[in-house]
């Protein structure tokens, strides 16, 4: 991080507190908290998805582990497995048209959450994507963490989870983030360099 502030960047935004301290740490100055946010949180002011079919519960892996979903879900009419390799719209479709997401993806979660689809963190434990827990942190950091909705387990048990029951735990936390904010510190900064 260190080596980052060389380039004196400018910050426009950050996606929570955990990076907000690694900055700070790093004698980089970040904008107050009312900018706080993943960008993927404004995708709802820009895509508006198309919603087709009976609402099922999404199971979305992140990529390292989709094979083992793949290769371990039987899917049954409630379920269909959201694959995060597929191109954007072809995602947000999916999860938006989901009655529940559960994902091990980051970017599962914050999707579901920019479109208002109850989720679960399911966290597999013994393979957790590069980074471990600290972008989940960072993002919960911007909701009320008290409302997060969070199963862990090992990769041997995705074979047998109860994903139905799992859905029956999902929530949709409140959000501390505000879209329009992290928005217009994009657009001022844009606005700039025109």
């Amino acid at each position: 991080m260190n080596d980052f502030k060389q380039y004196n960047p400018e910050i426009l935004s950050i996606r929570g507190m955990e990076t907000a301290k690694c900055l700070l740490e790093a004698g980089i100055d970040v904008p107050d908290n009312s900018v706080y946010g993943d960008p993927a949180l404004i995708l709802p002011l820009f895509y508006k998805p198309s919603i087709s079919g009976p609402k099922k519960i999404g199971i979305c892996p992140h990529y390292i582990h989709k094979p083992y979903f793949l290769k371990n879900i039987f899917i049954k009419n409630s379920l269909k497995i959201i694959d995060v390799q597929k191109d954007v719209e072809t995602v947000v479709d999916s999860i938006s048209s989901s009655s529940v997401c559960i994902s091990t993806s980051l970017h599962g979660l914050i999707v579901a959450q920019a479109y208002n689809i109850p989720w679960v963190w399911l966290e597999i434990s013994d393979n957790p994507p590069f980074g471990k827990d600290f972008k989940f942190k960072d993002f919960f950091s911007t909701l009320n963490e008290s409302q997060v909705s969070h199963v862990k387990v090992s990769l041997e048990e995705v074979n047998n989870l109860d994903y139905d029951k799992i859905a029956e735990k999902a929530t949709l936390p409140d959000k501390l983030y505000n879209e329009d904010l992290i928005l217009e510190s994009l657009k001022k900064y844009l606005g700039r360099s025109i």
